[in-house]
């Protein structure tokens, strides 16, 4: 059994503890360990042997049947004795053990596999302690008649059937340094590993056990109730009583934990035959059904119905009333104990139509009674956009739903171990209690009940060790996993030995963890960096060939332009050359019209250079920042001395061209080849400026870049 325990699923785990710690198997090795050994001698005639053989399958098989009659259930000692028959309880009470616990055997291997109920293990320890509470009875039989003639009746019992009653009689004290379950060792000679090594799959433990065997039945699934099925109205049924049927949900108080919770109620009523009503109802503390009855009168619809707890022992009975015109109902409960007596009926509560899920978004009586246009529209607001919500999958309402969910049971499972008595606790602050109240008025009853119910699936999958009344603690401990012992029973060193073996198992998993955490996080950094190196890569690529396409460009309009001035005069001198062209500019000229003109020209010239240049000027300067170059080049040679040069030279050239032509008017020198040789100089001088700043701008764009790259 105790090398099952460690393949039995989480949800069994607290009842199997519960089960394993039972004082009853303190009392079963009290007699193992109180029995004597048969003497060697009495063993070694074969035929004696033969025959306690067969004595021994003949009552094995005798025993085993009259169990399976009674699904290997002994509720009492009458039971007990109905099951060995005529004869003391000594000669049947180590093969009735055997055959209980081989059968206990296997459903511990069910609970490997399947999800059992709590109540099946205890039922289990009903059955060994009705064994052993025949073993008192006979003791106390034995007891009588020794004490007629013998005044140490223990040690009378020591002599009596193999001393098998000698340590059960009297004082019994536990002794866990004496316990013989740990001397056990296998008489075939196989070490107590075996099962374990040969069945790695928990689940190969109930493989050929039938399911039948557990009273309970199995409890893998988690009961939903269905509501839907209340939402068609039931036909033939008068239109007076036709309004209680449907889905009802309000806030009302129960009784949890020895004290009183609000939540949300929700009953779903239906007419079977007039007037009698059935129905389906829960809240976070469980489902019920229920059977009743209504009655019509001018103004409402009175109710009764009647709801039975077996566990509890307990019967409540619901009385309400349907108020017609506001189409509320107004209940209140009565809870009746087993002895019949009626407690105080509790705080009348009210139900509406509201859907369950959308109960927390309703307006209460105050609001309502400020606005009742505002409260009304923010509700239908609030609802519409739950709704839609969920309808739609939203992450929004989901991410609430899982943090609703985990507070819930968190709080929920720390009031659980309080209320339970457990070992440690970590009580709930007023602040945390008023919280989990919160909850349970805000959640849906379905919703509230299954976190309930993982809340107590939490309390389950605990590591389940109770004490023994008279010990070192006075409640069970959870969340540990070695057996407490009194500290005077064991060495200090071996309790030292013990916590460095425990810390060292403890580090080395931290350190497995961690280093797993730590090369997942590697990886995720390894990838990250080469997919930005990719993406710097392309990005690095595009852009040197836009630049490359574009110095293309620029190359060809420069060769476009340097053929300009050939083409310029070339037509300049045809044009000149004509006789109506040479005297229309010999007039003007003499007039300083032709002086005007030329002026004209340079001046716009120069505006056209000028703007050119800030154009180049920003471009130059959007590039040497963004490029980090102005680090390397300096903000003073950036923006002044170079945008300065380049101004000067622009008007240098165009005074050296006016110069020419200023020089040129007082000497008596030929006016059109002047004219011809001013022309063709400005030409060029502007050719020339034009292409400085071109290639100026290509230089201004691509050096800050391979400034910043060189750095």
């Amino acid at each position: 059994m105790y090398q099952t325990l460690e393949h039995v699923l989480p949800s069994n785990r607290k009842a199997v503890d519960e089960y394993l710690f039972h004082p009853s198997f303190w009392r079963i090795e009290l007699l193992l360990r109180s029995t004597r050994s048969v003497n060697s001698k009495i063993l070694s005639d074969l035929e004696l042997l033969k025959i306690t053989e067969s004595y021994q399958r003949y009552e094995e098989e005798r025993l085993d049947a009259n169990l399976n009659d009674v699904a290997y259930e002994l509720d009492t000692t009458a039971t007990v004795s109905l099951i060995t028959g005529a004869g003391r309880i000594e000669r049947y009470v180590f093969p009735l053990i055997y055959l209980l616990l081989r059968r206990h055997l296997q459903v511990m291997r069910l609970a490997c596999k399947h999800v059992l109920d709590t109540e099946e293990f205890v039922t289990l320890n009903e059955s060994l302690v009705s064994i052993l509470l025949a073993v008192d009875q006979r003791i106390e039989s034995l007891e009588a008649i020794f004490k007629q003639t013998h005044l140490d009746v223990q040690a009378r019992l020591g002599n009596f059937a193999f001393g098998i009653f000698q340590l059960s009689y009297g004082d019994i004290k536990r002794i866990p340094a004496d316990n013989s379950y740990a001397t056990w060792t296998n008489p075939e000679g196989e070490s107590s590993s075996t099962l374990v090594e040969l069945e790695d799959d928990a689940k190969v433990l109930a493989t050929g056990i039938p399911k039948d065997i557990v009273k309970y039945g199995i409890q893998d699934g988690y009961s939903v109730t269905n509501y839907y099925e209340f939402d068609k109205p039931t036909p033939g049924v008068s239109r007076e009583f036709s309004q209680i049927e449907g889905t009802w949900s309000g806030y009302y108080q129960r009784e949890f934990g020895g004290s009183l919770a609000s939540c949300i109620l929700r009953v779903s009523i239906r007419l079977a035959s007039q007037p009698k009503i059935t129905g389906k109802g829960e809240d976070f503390a469980g489902a019920f059904e229920f059977v009743g009855l209504a009655q019509s009168y001018q103004t409402y619809l009175g109710f009764t119905f009647i709801v039975e707890d077996e566990e509890e022992g307990t019967t409540r009975t619901c009385t309400g009333r349907l108020d017609k015109a506001s189409n509320t109902i107004t209940a209140q409960w009565k809870t009746a104990g087993k002895s019949g007596c009626q407690d105080e009926p509790g705080e009348p509560f009210m139900l509406q139509r509201t859907p369950p899920n959308l109960l927390r978004y309703k307006y209460t009586q105050q609001q309502y009674a400020e606005d009742p246009i505002r409260s009304r529209w923010a509700f239908a607001c609030s609802a519409a956009l739950h709704q839609a919500q969920a309808t739609l999958w939203s992450r929004r309402f989901f991410e609430e739903r899982f943090r609703e969910r985990k507070r819930y049971v968190e709080l929920t499972t720390r009031d659980l171990i309080v209320q339970m008595g457990l070992t440690p606790q970590v009580p709930l602050t007023q602040v945390e209690r008023g919280e989990l109240e919160y909850l349970r008025q805000e959640l849906d009853p379905s919703e509230a009940r299954f976190y309930q119910a993982l809340s107590d699936f939490e309390i389950q999958k605990l590591p389940w060790h109770p004490t023994r009344n008279g010990h070192l603690h006075t409640h069970a401990l959870v969340r540990i996993r070695d057996t407490v012992l009194p500290a005077a029973e064991i060495s200090h060193n071996e309790q030292y030995l013990a916590l460095e073996r425990r810390l060292d198992a403890l580090e080395k998993k931290f350190s497995e963890e961690f280093a797993m955490l730590e090369a997942r996080e590697n990886e995720r950094f390894t990838a990250l960096e080469a997919q930005v190196d990719a993406r710097l890569n392309g990005l690095e690529s595009r852009i040197e060939a836009r630049l490359q396409g574009l110095e293309v460009v620029l190359k060809q309009i420069a060769a476009q332009t340097a053929a300009l001035p050939a083409v310029y005069g070339q037509v300049g001198r045809e044009y000149v050359k004509s006789p109506p062209q040479r005297t229309l500019v010999q007039t003007l000229y003499d007039n300083g019209i032709m002086f005007i003109i030329v002026m004209s020209m340079f001046t716009f010239s120069t505006l056209n250079l000028a703007l050119g240049l800030v154009r180049i000027i920003q471009s130059y300067e959007q590039n040497i920042i963004g490029s980090g170059a102005n680090e390397q080049l300096g903000d003073l040679w950036i923006n002044l001395v170079k945008p300065l040069c380049i101004y000067l030279e622009t008007v240098i050239a165009d005074t050296v061209v006016v110069s020419h032509i200023i020089q040129a008017i007082p000497q008596e020198r030929s006016l059109m080849a002047n004219t011809e040789q001013s022309l063709l100089l400005r030409i060029q001088v502007s050719i020339v400026m034009d292409l400085t700043l071109v290639f100026t701008e290509i230089y201004m764009q691509r050096a800050p870049r391979i400034l910043a790259k060189d750095a």
